[in-house]
């Protein structure tokens, strides 16, 4: 933050008079809040810094339902989301947007053109997000195409070949929602 002295502007004469002290520190103060707002609507310019406040308008504005479990991040990616998501709208377009909402490796999504089917499963860790990545994709894929969104959870088969004494520093929060854990 920048500081602030408006004393030393002044000429020495005046600088010395209590009134003129007392005036210039509030001025002070009041330079300090305006270069304190000016950095956060600077900040809030971009999407990857907003605060609540900027997201919330964000949000009303692309009319997104907000989730209270939802993080600030979460909110962003989401907003984030909206913003890539521009025409054309491809199977590459998909996936940078799903990459931004959920993450690189957080998804699963499998297109069957022969089929008519849109598959994409969303792991455990990018759980909260499943009902926006369903909203995108029914957005953007062609009327004759089924879209299917559903949670990929841990496999039995992914712990069947490990031994207890090999998984009992793990806690149950971290196989559950752990991203080394989930299907492969």
């Amino acid at each position: 933050m920048i500081e602030v002295d408006t004393l030393q502007y002044l000429p020495l004469h005046i600088a010395e008079i209590e009134e003129f002290k007392k005036i210039a520190k509030t001025y002070d103060k009041y330079l300090r809040l305006a270069w304190a707002s000016l950095q956060r609507e600077e900040l809030n310019r971009i999407l990857a810094t907003m605060d609540e406040s900027e997201c919330a308008q964000w949000e009303e504005l692309l009319h997104i339902v907000v989730n209270l479990a939802d993080s600030l991040e979460d909110r962003v990616n989401r907003i984030r989301g909206y913003h890539v998501s521009d025409l054309p709208y491809t199977i590459n377009k998909l996936d940078e947007v799903l990459k931004v909402v959920c993450g690189a490796d957080n998804y699963k999504l499998k297109v069957d053109n022969s089929k008519h089917l849109i598959d994409c499963g969303v792991k455990l860790v990018s759980i909260p997000m499943i009902d926006v990545v369903a909203d995108l994709i029914r957005k953007r894929a062609p009327a004759n195409m089924i879209v299917n969104v559903y949670a990929l959870f841990n496999r039995w088969e992914r712990f069947k070949q490990l031994r207890w004494s090999e998984i009992t520093t793990e806690k149950w929060g971290g196989l559950y929602g752990d991203k080394k854990w989930q299907e492969e």
